[in-house]
């Protein structure tokens, strides 16, 4: 009997149906070279978790509504010169994470406020044009942080 036709309904039952898109190529893989039960179960699951996560990725770029053109690899940094390219792209390499340090960004945001509202006093703040100590802080700083034993 076919294992397509006994393993489908089961796969399904589970959430699992996406391994027979390659259960027939890893099958013959492993009647090639003589796999182990636990290898050919492990290459199979590894086949959906990344089938799964590939999913899950292309899901989650439709709707953030991100262009996929846009890349930090495309971007023109001399479009503005205040942004320096060499701190973006070390944030980018997220090597912070790694050595367990923070990173802050200092931002100075313009809210706009809305005609049918009083406008609060933060609001009227964040339109007035920065200060010069504020123009001359740093991007972002990064410290680390002591790990905490429990």
């Amino acid at each position: 009997m076919d294992a397509h036709v006994t393993l489908k309904p089961k796969l399904t039952r589970l959430k699992l149906s996406g391994i027979l898109e390659t259960f027939q190529t890893r099958l013959d893989q492993a009647q090639q070279d003589k796999w182990a039960y636990s290898q050919f179960l492990d290459f199979l699951l590894s086949d959906e978790v990344e089938r799964r996560d590939h999913k899950q990725l292309t899901r989650r770029l439709a709707k953030s509504g991100l262009d996929p053109e846009k890349t930090l690899e495309t971007f023109t940094f001399s479009f503005n010169p205040k942004i320096h390219e060499p701190t973006i792209r070390e944030l980018a390499t997220c090597q912070f994470l790694a050595k367990r340090e923070n990173c802050f960004f200092l931002l100075r945001l313009s809210i706009a406020p809305r005609a049918d509202k009083r406008a609060s006093p933060a609001q009227l703040t964040a339109l007035l044009p920065p200060k010069k100590e504020e123009i001359e802080r740093p991007i972002y700083t990064t410290t680390s942080v002591p790990r905490r034993h429990n």
